[in-house]
């Protein structure tokens, strides 16, 4: 049964966290409620998923951690596209984590450019784009993590719109930049793209396998390819993991899931559960589907009281 409420399964989680998590500081509560949050999500729980980000995002406006409060909304927009299917809730968290987001982090921003992409909002994801990477000088020229990220944007834009060739151009000229910044020269002649799957490039390359299995275009869409990257990116392993230092597994939950079940494949499995997008059901009842109204706020502070 899903009608336990949200308060009240984070209230217990709390109770049930190790006494030594509970002495900790706000920001050191905050982490670790983020994390066990995001193995929630991970692990499908998405009632117990939200009620720890609730913690979390709550200890750290306590804290005045705003990074934290912006990936503990991310982390419950995620949970809400990928469990709970319903766009209002979705798009309310995203854009409260763009809107706390400290200076320079664009983490929730590129999750929402993706998010509206792929509900077909494609100029409110350009739009997005464009005003999240303002500021930044030199895009698409300047090696930096902003070109990195911004050619992913764009990539994602572009595939929504059906320009599948351009997708996968900027795609490449993200990988161009990646390899660069791996071997940190800012040479036009060295530093070329290996094939190789590393930290830097390692969701493009998922990216990049995506759009090669499913793209509709058939110079774009060559399955094998498709299936030989993912294999590579499955057995790269960086975003399927818990480190500490790692974010997208719950930016990117979705993609996390499907990684997981291509991974499942691999080892032989026989029942790989390939996730779907979930379907909003506008009757239920339940507590997540308030999220996205104005007792949203109440409810984080009831969590914690």
């Amino acid at each position: 049964m899903r009608r336990l409420s949200v308060v009240a399964l984070g209230t217990a989680t709390l109770l049930f966290l190790p006494v030594s998590i509970q002495a900790q500081d706000d920001e050191e509560l905050a982490r670790r409620a983020w994390q066990s949050a995001r193995h929630q999500a991970l692990e499908g729980h998405a009632d117990s998923a939200l009620a720890l980000f609730a913690i979390a995002r709550q200890r750290a406006q306590t804290a005045g951690d705003l990074r934290m409060v912006s990936a503990a909304l991310t982390g419950a927009a995620q949970v809400h596209a990928v469990y709970i299917g319903c766009a209002d809730s979705t798009l309310t968290l995203f854009r409260r984590a763009v809107a706390v987001a400290e200076p320079g982090d664009r983490q929730a921003a590129d999750a929402l450019v993706r998010f509206l992409a792929a509900q077909g909002d494609v100029s409110g994801a350009q739009q997005l784009l464009n005003e999240a990477y303002a500021s930044v000088e030199g895009l698409g020229r300047a090696i930096t993590r902003e070109s990195l990220n911004w050619y992913q944007g764009m990539a994602a834009i572009q595939r929504a719109s059906g320009k599948e060739a351009a997708a996968l151009a900027s795609l490449n000229s993200a990988l161009a930049v990646a390899a660069r910044l791996k071997a940190g020269d800012v040479s036009d002649t060295v530093a070329k793209p290996t094939g190789d799957v590393d930290q830097i490039n390692y969701w493009i390359m998922y990216d990049v396998a995506q759009l090669r299995l499913n793209a509709k275009a058939p110079g774009v869409r060559i399955p094998a390819t498709g299936k030989k990257l993912m294999d590579a990116v499955v057995t790269a392993g960086i975003g399927l993991d818990e480190r500490d230092d790692i974010v997208v597994p719950v930016a990117r939950l979705f993609d996390t899931l499907v990684l997981r079940a291509h991974q499942c494949v691999m080892n032989g499995g026989k029942q790989c559960r390939t996730p779907a997008p979930a379907r909003c059901n506008s009757t239920r009842s339940g507590e997540e589907q308030q999220l996205s109204k104005a007792g949203f706020d109440a409810k984080l502070v009831s969590v914690n009281n």
